[in-house]
């Protein structure tokens, strides 16, 4: 075990009594904040503390009766000590006045890491199995247990204002959780191994994770870089005008409604069949679905215990829903059975106002570029413009080599297409020739949209990622990965983002796009040590900078 001097600038070792050399391997250490006390734990089965105060180091030996010692954590403070290991049990001291006792059972398996919580009221284990445990320090009794992980736990760590729980795991991902809610709030998918070591800075706002491939990650934790739903592979998402509600549709016949500030979630059941499109209403009073079935449902989004409205609105899958601007009383739908049609919202159900027919294959998109015009996407490879007041179609692009499986309207009137064919096409709608085409995905794109000045512009792809354009000019700025499936939309959630994504892996993934940012957050937490390699790791869209300007 060596100790270097950070104020020194660590060259040297410290120099340690020969009381604190473990006669083995040791497999823990942890240090007090202020770096007055020094804890380690090994195969041996002891805990040794070492004093660092004044009057040079002074070790003390002590023996748990737990066998083999996995881990050992101080209290900020230094009041507290806790050690565990291969028996399951925790052994909790209380440093001034020297009493120990062991809590728990061993009913939880092999115990390989342990923190304290900031006021050191809590402490959380993380057990062989994939559980966390959080203990009450104060009457050793087990507060909860924390899921979500799918292997052991190598690694806790509390946020520094005590509200979230970090973990890393053998799975190859980490985990956040709500300590109020006992929540899992984000999972981290992005090593390619195991995931030993976890941390927060000190100021709360960077996540690191290190892991079996050699690898630092340093993460955004206040921006739920995800949030997994369990239950389904998700087919569609929609913002709320006030972006204050994300709605999901899932395979599982549910709409999930996560709440964008701090994720609180609320599952309406539509069916049993795969919900394949969701939209709000223009006041966000209401949101709307369609299922494979062909069927659509509305419900009142302050309470969506029972439907308002459902009726059969295609005789295949309803594929896309959007109401009409200025009047929540009316929205149109797409179905595989090649029509798109207009509802007014009517008793229990609705009234078909409008079928527009033309298409010679499946439509996959509505969406309303004003109350009067409608565009449609489609597997016959073409995007329709209609003028609604009598089903005429005004205009027909026909520039795409694939079905059209996403449509965008910017706020100064421009039309994005995305195609089954790798691209992203920009148009005036008054005119029949693509502006310019944004290309760089490797696998059909399902979903744009613009952010709310319309300066940028997300695209999502089977290829699993989500990609940032400009586009006045057509130019790429950002590739973002960590999806694990399909993409299947994702929206701004202000003009400079953060970007929410949705995608078949089953979560909702939230993008910080400050990059300069993050490039400060990473220069701080890497210091000296950027070397190239580390870099293009965690800032793969970043020229090398090295030593961090």
């Amino acid at each position: 075990m060596t100790l270097r001097d950070r104020a020194g600038g660590g060259s040297a070792p410290l120099a340690l009594p020969r009381e604190s050399r473990h006669r083995g391997p040791v497999l823990g250490v942890a240090l007090s904040d202020r770096g007055e006390l020094l804890a380690s734990a090994g195969e041996d089965g002891t805990v040794r503390l070492t004093r660092l105060g004044d009057g040079g180091p002074r070790t003390e030996v002590r023996d748990p009766g737990l066998g083999l010692l996995y881990a050992v954590a101080v209290s900020g403070d230094g009041a507290q000590v806790a050690a565990a290991g291969r028996d399951g049990r925790v052994w909790l001291l209380h440093v001034p006045g020297g009493r120990a006792r062991v809590v728990g059972t061993r009913e939880f398996g092999r115990v390989r890491a342990l923190a304290f919580s900031p006021d050191g009221h809590r402490l959380a284990t993380g057990e062989w199995q994939d559980r966390i445990g959080l203990w009450d320090t104060r009457t050793g009794r087990r507060e909860a247990s924390l899921y979500g992980l799918s292997d052991s736990v190598f690694g806790v760590a509390f946020s520094p204002d005590g509200r979230q729980l970090a973990a890393a795991s053998q799975d190859d991902t980490a985990g956040i959780w709500d300590i109020g809610e006992h929540r899992l709030i984000a999972r981290l998918a992005s090593h390619i191994g195991p995931v030993h070591g976890i941390a927060y800075s000190p100021d709360g706002r960077t996540l690191a994770t290190s892991g079996e491939d050699g690898s630092v990650r340093l993460w955004t934790p206040q921006a739920a870089v995800t949030t997994p739903l369990p239950g389904a592979a998700w087919q569609d998402g929609a913002l709320s005008p006030d972006r204050s509600l994300l709605a999901v549709a899932g395979r599982d016949g549910t709409v999930r409604l996560l709440r964008t500030a701090d994720r609180g979630l609320r599952t309406v059941t539509v069916g049993q069949d795969p919900v394949r499109a969701v939209a709000f209403s223009p006041d966000g009073a209401l949101f709307a679905a369609g299922d494979e079935r062909g069927t659509a449902t509305v419900w009142r989004t302050a309470d969506p215990r029972r439907p308002v409205h459902r009726w059969r609105a295609h005789d295949r899958a309803v594929t896309s829903v959007a109401f009409r601007p200025g009047d929540a009383g009316a929205l149109a739908t797409a179905g595989e059975d090649r029509t798109a049609k207009v509802w007014r919202l009517a008793g229990s159900g609705a009234l078909r106002e409008q079928s527009l027919l033309g298409h010679d294959d499946a439509v996959y998109r509505v969406l309303f570029l004003g109350p009067e015009t409608l565009v449609t996407g489609s597997l016959d490879n073409t995007a329709r413009i209609w003028r609604l007041s009598d089903g005429r179609e005004l205009r027909r692009l026909t520039e795409h080599e694939d079905t059209v499986l996403g449509l965008a309207a910017g706020p100064h009137g421009m039309l994005a297409t995305a195609s089954r064919d790798h691209t992203v096409k920009l148009w005036d709608p008054a005119g029949r020739r693509s502006l310019r085409t944004l290309a760089g995905h490797t696998g059909p794109v399902t979903s744009v949209a613009f952010n709310p000045a319309g300066t940028r512009l997300v695209s999502t792809g089977r290829d699993n990622t989500v990609r940032i354009w400009d586009p006045g000019t057509g130019r790429p700025l950002l590739t973002l990965t960590g999806h694990t499936g399909r993409v299947r939309s994702a929206a701004f959630l202000g003009d400079d983002g953060p970007v929410v994504s949705v995608a078949e892996d089953g979560t909702v993934r939230w993008w910080d796009l400050d990059v300069p940012g993050v490039l400060a957050r990473t220069c701080r937490a890497l210091g000296s040590a950027t070397d190239r390699p580390l870099w293009e790791r965690l800032l793969p869209d970043v020229p090398y900078a090295p030593g961090c300007p």
